[in-house]
């Protein structure tokens, strides 16, 4: 079989070009340094109405994890704390479930507490996780993640 030379260059590229393209990402991925874990704790607000959420923490969680994923390319991990049953674990950032007529949020004067106001209608619509986590990454830590993804 005889190859053109117009034919060979391309499947060069082609054949190694792959493999390149995963030796860059691998490379990149370990440059990257070590990741900077900010523990945020979830709870309900003192006077509000409390709710048996059993999977709303890892729920949200993983609703955060692929949200960083595709904001950022630093190594910035959220790990939520679970304090909706048993208000025990005490973190540097917190967020504060309040059931309201409307669903909004919150921040408070030294950006440490985020509240989340839900109404009925998100915890039927399975919308809580999402608002959480909106809470979270563009108003709570918004100054200790660096956004440098699709979503600026």
């Amino acid at each position: 079989m005889v190859y053109s030379k117009s034919l060979i260059l391309p499947m060069l590229i082609s054949i190694f070009l792959p493999w390149a393209w995963i030796g860059f990402q691998n490379t990149r991925s370990s440059d990257i340094g070590p990741t900077k874990s900010i523990p945020v704790s979830i709870n309900f607000e003192k006077d509000s109405e409390y709710f048996n959420f059993p999977d709303l923490v890892a729920a949200t969680q993983i609703q955060i994890d692929s949200e960083l994923r595709y904001i950022t390319n630093s190594s910035v991990n959220v790990q939520l704390v679970d304090n909706l049953n048993n208000p025990k674990n005490h973190t540097k950032y917190s967020v504060d479930l309040v059931l309201s007529r409307d669903n909004s949020l919150g921040i408070s004067s030294d950006g440490l507490k985020g509240y989340v106001l839900y109404s009925y209608e998100a915890i039927h619509s399975n919308d809580l996780p999402y608002l959480i986590v909106q809470t979270i990454l563009y108003h709570l830590l918004k100054f200790e993640i660096p956004i440098e993804g699709k979503a600026k």
